[in-house]
């Protein structure tokens, strides 16, 4: 019986017979990804970039989202409308039941009852208004602000926000260095920021550029000054943050939902799309693509705390953290449900404009040699805005790690902290000298007040006699 039920999760999961996804839809494919992901690719080097750039609406990244725009806002309308009359009907019926329950007179409980209900449909309508408003399309309120400033789209055109490092899942270690660079006519500018993020003791260690210690200088005392132009700055939780609570479960089963959340997605959701010249350069077999509309976000986010839910009282059942508590347990639940709130209000339709579109590049196993995300964001003029970043994964199982940091060379944050704490309250006699002038309190001479300060002394100074 045990075997049965292993062969039958090995072919749920596409990883039985020979391997291979020739035979597999997309939607399969795309679910023996995350599984290899989870279960032996783990640890690999990455390197990608990003870039946003106007072209004509047919020739941008996703032109088919500039036909679809009207009709996804047609029916965004319609769910709005839909609802606001739910929570009218809602706000109605909780306040016939707070007036069933109470001994207040029937005139006085449809009193209630209709305040309740204005006060649903103002709060709902107000709500709405902000998001026509401020909220709605802001990618297409960014393509036609670019256009009416070529100088600033053509800068942003020359720019690129670059991606480099390493992850390690068994070892909770993942290095990230992002860099800036701006091009143009007369100027180049590159600022690199290398961090390396270490799961075991909840800290993150920065190697700031060079602009940062200079700053710095201004508030700490000479010795730290000095260490702050050749280390590093390591930013570590606190046991007094973390007590309690099961930090590095959360993070497992953060991890393995966010990966187990995608089998939500319909398999519609999942299409096997032509090859392009970014997946050529990642000598993949297959582009598996995906779009992150309002009902794939809704059903990707309720399934990731749903998922996540489910590891985390597995692991406090099986592998209780040392130090947690059963607070520090629920305290993280309510975060978790908390965030999923806060994400259910980001609509990239009806907020950007345009869904998230996401290739999955798969070598003929399914590893994961390269991963694109992209939009294209339609306003109301001739050129829209294009998004377009692209990351490559290589070096899997044999990661290399370049930032790496020695302990007795990296400044604590508590230490920088305390640098600071050293010196006034605004800093200044951290300025060389400064201390020293006639404003220290010590060279100032004390002045006598009048006993009355607010009357006027007149004193009559005779002359000398001659």
């Amino acid at each position: 019986m045990k075997k049965t039920l292993l062969a039958a999760s090995l072919a749920v999961l596409g990883l039985s017979a020979c391997g291979s996804l020739n035979d597999k839809t997309p939607y399969e494919m795309a679910q023996i990804s995350m599984a290899r992901s989870l279960k032996q690719d783990h640890s690999y080097n990455f390197q990608g970039e990003m870039r946003a750039y106007l072209s004509k609406p047919q020739e941008g990244v996703a032109p088919e989202t500039v036909s679809a725009n009207r009709q996804a806002q047609a029916l965004a309308d319609e769910a709005s409308a839909a609802d606001e009359a739910i929570a009218a009907a809602d706000a109605a019926a909780a306040a016939a039941d707070a007036a069933a329950a109470s001994d207040a007179s029937p005139a006085e409980t449809e009193q209630e009852a209709a305040a309740a209900i204005a006060a649903a449909q103002d709060e709902a309508a107000a709500m709405q208004a902000f998001i026509d408003a401020y909220a709605s399309n802001m990618g297409g309120k960014m393509a036609d602000y670019l256009q009416e400033y070529p100088a600033l789209a053509h800068y942003i055109a020359n720019g690129r926000l670059k991606v480099d490092g390493a992850l390690d899942l068994r070892a909770e270690k993942m290095e990230l260095t992002s860099e800036l660079v701006l091009q143009g006519r007369n100027e180049y500018t590159s600022i690199k920021v290398p961090m390396l993020f270490n799961g075991k003791d909840m800290s993150v260690t920065v190697d700031t550029p060079a602009l940062v210690p200079v700053v710095l200088g201004f508030f700490t005392d000479m010795p730290m000054r000095e260490r702050l132009i050749h280390e590093p700055i390591r930013f570590t939780l606190s046991d007094e943050d973390k007590k309690g609570l099961p930090l590095r479960n959360a993070m497992n089963a953060f991890v393995q939902a966010a990966y187990s959340a995608y089998s939500a997605l319909p398999p519609e959701a999942f299409r096997l799309k032509e090859m392009d010249a970014f997946g050529k350069q990642t000598g993949s077999r297959y582009r598996v693509e995906y779009s992150m509309n309002t009902a794939n976000s809704r059903l990707y986010n309720e399934a990731l705390l749903r998922d996540f839910l489910a590891k985390l009282d597995e692991l406090e059942r099986t592998t209780p953290e040392a130090g947690a508590t059963a607070e520090g347990y629920e305290e993280v639940r309510e975060f978790a449900r908390q965030s999923l709130e806060a994400n259910q209000m980001f609509d990239a339709d009806k907020m950007l404009g345009s869904p998230i579109f996401t290739s999955l590049y798969l070598d003929r196993k399914g590893r994961l040699l390269g991963l694109r995300q992209y939009m294209q964001l339609n306003g109301s003029k001739a050129q829209a805005l294009n998004i377009d970043a692209g990351v490559k994964l290589f070096n899997y199982g044999k990661p290399v790690f370049a930032f790496k940091p020695q302990n007795a060379k990296v400044i604590e944050i508590a230490d920088l902290i305390k640098s600071v704490k050293s010196q006034d309250a605004y800093g200044l006699s951290a300025i060389d000298g400064y201390a020293d002038t006639a404003y220290d309190s010590g060279d100032v001479e004390d002045i006598e007040l009048p006993q009355a300060p607010n009357v006027i002394e007149e004193h009559v100074v005779g002359r000398k006699a001659s």
